[in-house]
């Protein structure tokens, strides 16, 4: 393979673990609109709006903590299991925003000390540069990156929207049944 081709190839995967991150946000997105809007008559634009307007992820994710608390807080008996779902599906999203951090904030880089030269990604490159680097004659990164490993994240950040459709789903349903007269 053309070293253009493996810098491609890079990219390319980059891309779509990305974008699959977006699935994830918008996701999140739903849950924060299904936990404020009691009336379903009203339009979600308000709620997708304050959402969206948060520019981390860090700050929406602890809105929908919040908003989801609060919601749930008058009923803990009957929101046990939900609230516990939460739990873990937050704490699973702040883990995986760091893999989508690395990967919006690296770069692709080639060692060319290596015949053929190799061709990686290097995540948060500057910001770990010095720390991650170790003193011995292989100069790369050890927190380097293949375009099947940069996969993984994206099929994880897949199968983790997933879960969090499925979780909305649930939350809608019980909030709705909660709601009924």
């Amino acid at each position: 393979m053309t070293e253009a081709k493996e810098f491609s190839l890079l990219y390319e995967s980059v891309g779509r673990a990305l974008s699959a991150w977006s699935m994830v946000e918008h996701h999140i997105c739903d849950i924060f609109s299904a936990v404020i809007i009691t009336d379903r008559n009203l339009a979600v634009g308000y709620a997708h709006s304050a959402f969206w307007a948060v520019e981390s992820f860090h700050g929406k994710l602890n809105m929908v903590d919040a908003s989801i608390k609060l919601r749930c807080r008058s009923d803990l008996e009957n929101y046990e299991g939900l609230l516990l779902e939460w739990a873990t599906i937050y704490k699973r999203a702040r883990e995986k925003n760091n893999s989508r951090n690395e990967l919006a904030h690296g770069t692709v880089m080639s060692f060319g000390n290596y015949a053929p030269p190799e061709i990686y990604f290097i995540p948060s490159f500057f910001r770990t540069l010095l720390r991650d680097v170790p003193f011995t004659m292989d100069r790369r990164p050890k927190n380097r990156l293949t375009a099947q490993q940069i996969d993984d994240r994206t099929r994880a950040f897949k199968e983790f929207s997933k879960r969090l459709l499925q979780f909305y789903l649930r939350l809608q349903k019980e909030l709705e049944d909660d709601l009924s007269p």
